[in-house]
């Protein structure tokens, strides 16, 4: 690998969020797009043995469960994309000594918080809704 090129899975690749992540990087550092078909965030084995085996440096998470309405009534998927992916995620790179970047979304606030000094990244969640 060239020097300064990093490797980076990309989860949630056929997504928009994905996609536009991998159209940017896909020049400068070894990618893996995953589609959510092709990486169930929520099957912690499955995590496990991806990752082991493509051994990223850094891996930039796009899998979500996105439709906000769907999520209050189908909540146990929501949590399982949401909360319990991103931990698989988190669990593995921890073991493997990469970096985890996670894309979150402004609705795990109150909404309380107004510019111009909104949230920051170490503000407790206050989540409204299952989403």
């Amino acid at each position: 690998m060239e020097q300064g090129k990093l490797k980076i899975l990309i989860t949630g690749s056929s997504g928009q969020l994905g996609s536009d992540c991998c159209q940017i990087l896909k020049d400068t550092h070894e990618i893996l797009p995953l589609s959510s078909s092709q990486l169930d965030i929520t099957d912690a084995e499955a995590v496990r043995s991806r990752l082991a085996k493509f051994s990223p440096d850094a891996v930039i998470n796009c899998a979500a469960y996105t439709r906000v309405d769907d999520c209050e009534t189908e909540k146990e998927m929501a949590w399982q994309v949401n909360a319990v992916g991103p931990e698989n995620l988190a669990t593995v790179m921890d073991r493997l000594g990469g970096l985890l970047i996670h894309i979150s979304t402004d609705y795990v606030f109150d909404g309380h918080k107004q510019a111009p000094t909104g949230y920051a990244e170490d503000d407790p969640p206050k989540p409204q809704t299952s989403y």
